[in-house]
């Protein structure tokens, strides 16, 4: 764990949510988008989507970032399509919590958002391996800094040797 984002082949990734942090509800309207009216990944960015989702477009772009980072949609040969924890969830019929109103739902998205560095590598640095006593936001940024300087040097070094 300790090591697993020093992988050369995991991209690091600290956006994509446009700087909006996670609305919950943003999950249940992603998820009702691609399951049941058959959205494409460009749904999210077309002109209607301010119509659609009752958001501007920066925001629609940050709710479909989320949604996959939550693990609530994923992509399956182009195509986004709902997880089987969604179902399981957001199924207005047959869901368990379609309104993510139950504290057990809350920790299972925090879960997913902390286990995949490659949609919110800070989740997953804070969570799975900063390992500190105090933690507060400055401590957080100057570790994802270090990170990052860190990582920058050692991609850098690894390109020249591969030429």
């Amino acid at each position: 764990m300790k090591d697993a984002l020093n992988d050369p082949d995991l991209r690091l990734q600290f956006a994509g949510h446009e700087t909006f942090p996670l609305r919950l509800l943003w999950l249940k309207k992603a998820f009702d988008a691609v399951a049941y009216y058959g959205a494409e990944r460009r749904t999210f960015q077309e002109q209607s989507a301010i119509a659609q989702f009752g958001v501007g477009k920066n925001m629609a772009l940050s709710m479909r970032h989320w949604a996959y980072a939550a693990g609530i949609l994923e992509d399956r040969e182009g195509v986004m399509v709902p997880t089987s924890m969604a179902w399981l969830l957001l199924d207005n019929e047959r869901g368990l919590d379609p309104f993510l109103e139950d504290p057990s739902t809350l920790w299972l998205v925090h879960a997913a958002l902390a286990a995949t560095p490659e949609l919110s590598t800070t989740f997953f640095f804070a969570f799975s391996m900063l390992n500190q006593s105090i933690f507060d936001r400055g401590l957080l940024v100057e570790a994802i800094y270090d990170l990052a300087t860190v990582r920058r040097a050692w991609d850098g070094r690894n390109r020249k040797a591969r030429r």
